[in-house]
């Protein structure tokens, strides 16, 4: 019964050791964990961005799957595909460490009843290896997104605009206009804002916006511009309608002044510069971010400036995309290094914007030789930890053999143990005193006792 519970110990310690080498190299992550649509129509599309992670030391293939009742509802678009013409089934050569996006799109057949229908949809982390002559591959990885409808008959349009903000800028600067909107409706929204500008009751321009869509329960800001070029300083006033499936939404006058060139500050703080992923390697792209807060009264053009030493000596100068970065607000800027020799690197970087620079944030980290990849470390350690426990199995085999044989019966030898055990014991018991006087009264009484006997009469 021992051997065989050590057996099955052996054997659960060695399924761990190969699953933890099966399993070493892979990383997955997705989002959401769940989609949830209530009051979902027939005949409507419901679109959702799904995001994945590959956590793998190099790139990797995902497959896009729908499962249960949506299975053949749903498909998959590329972001850029915003006309939904092309459906994907696979994401290729997601770069390691980072993310990719897609669109899911769920459209509910005319045809359905009313109820609950229930599905997911699951990013199967591939291998690399083509495994069999059809060119299928394995799934390693998998993870699923839990979808849940309830479709209903009713169509529910509500649309709430909680706020719509007009930022002061100077002439010359685009004039901002902020829509903050919910959907709380079961249909998809996409608000049509008309814009009127008057100054002193005189009708100046108008423009209208109309791009944006808003999924049901989703909330939104939708920026719309008006180009001040050409315009003199005052004030003005915006007179905004928001309409949606040619209902008005909401309507609005709200005030404001464009101010002569020079009026509001240009500010902006480099807050920090970091990695996008810690370990830095040689030969290996590592995307470098600079966190930026515009903290000026108006909108600013910024971009990355990052110098990249080794070992104290200027190797390389890198720039990132140029980008707007609207008052009050914070942004990324990034630009891609790849470290081609081992040694200590800094990177010293700053923004410019508008004509001015920010300051200085510095980084310093360690690039070493490329480490082992992780299925092959997996696979050393597996190996070893297989070797270790079977020297453990056949140590206490051993031992348990030595064990037994030490048990089996001996004549000779248990005679000679006998023996020495009495002889043991005796040793072991009081020794009695010699009683010389007592030896001698014996004899004096025999010697006595062979006396005649005499008459005293």
């Amino acid at each position: 019964m021992k051997q065989k519970t050590i057996f099955l110990v052996i054997l659960l310690l060695t399924s761990m050791f190969l699953s933890a080498t099966n399993v070493s190299s892979l990383g997955l992550g997705v989002a959401p964990d769940n989609i949830t649509i209530e009051s979902a129509l027939r005949g409507m599309d419901y679109r959702n961005t799904v995001f994945v992670w590959n956590l793998d030391q190099g790139p990797r293939d995902m497959e896009l799957v729908a499962t249960g009742d949506i299975a053949t509802w749903t498909k998959f678009y590329a972001t850029n595909d915003t006309n939904y013409t092309t459906p994907i089934t696979l994401l290729k050569d997601v770069a390691p460490q980072t993310s990719a996006k897609v669109i899911s799109k769920i459209d509910v057949p005319i045809e359905v009843s009313n109820g609950i229908y229930n599905g997911s949809i699951q990013v199967n982390l591939l291998s690399n290896a083509t495994l069999t002559d059809s060119g299928q591959t394995e799934v390693q990885l998998a993870m699923p997104i839990f979808v849940n409808l309830n479709v209903t008959g009713e169509q529910n349009l509500v649309l709430n605009v909680t706020n719509i903000r007009v930022d002061t800028t100077e002439i010359n600067f685009p004039l901002n206009m902020i829509l903050y909107s919910k959907n709380e409706g079961n249909v998809r929204v996409k608000p049509k804002i008309d814009v009127e500008i008057t100054k002193d009751g005189r009708y100046i321009d108008s423009f209208t916006h109309e791009k944006e869509e808003i999924e049901p329960g989703d909330s939104s800001q939708i920026r719309a511009s008006w180009d001040t070029v050409g315009m003199v300083a005052g004030d003005y006033v915006a007179n905004i309608t928001i309409t949606a499936s040619g209902e008005t939404i909401h309507q609005e006058d709200i005030p404001f002044e464009l101010l002569p060139p020079g009026s509001l500050s240009v500010e902006g703080e480099l807050e920090s510069i970091y990695l996008q992923t810690s370990t830095a390697r040689v030969g290996i792209y590592n995307r470098v971010f600079a966190h930026f807060i515009n903290t000026g009264e108006i909108e600013t053009t910024a971009k990355f400036i990052c110098e990249v030493y080794l070992d104290d000596e200027l190797i390389e100068v890198l720039e990132s995309k140029e980008q707007t970065i609207y008052r009050y607000y914070d942004d990324e800027l990034s630009v891609y290094i790849k470290p081609n020799e081992t040694g200590t690197y800094l990177l010293r970087g700053y923004v410019e914007y508008s004509g001015k620079i920010s300051n200085t944030k510095e980084l310093t980290f360690q690039v070493g030789v490329q480490s082992i990849e992780p299925a092959v470390l997996g696979l050393v350690l597996g190996t070893t930890g297989i070797v270790v426990i079977v020297a453990l199995y056949l140590v206490l085999k051993k031992k348990r053999i030595i064990k037994k044989k030490s048990k089996k019966k001996n004549p000779k030898r248990a005679k000679k143990a006998k023996a020495k055990h009495q002889k043991t014991e005796e040793m072991k018991k009081p020794k009695k005193e010699k009683n010389f006087l007592g030896k001698f009264k014996n004899i004096k009484l025999t010697k006595e006792a062979k006396k005649p006997k005499t008459d005293n009469k």
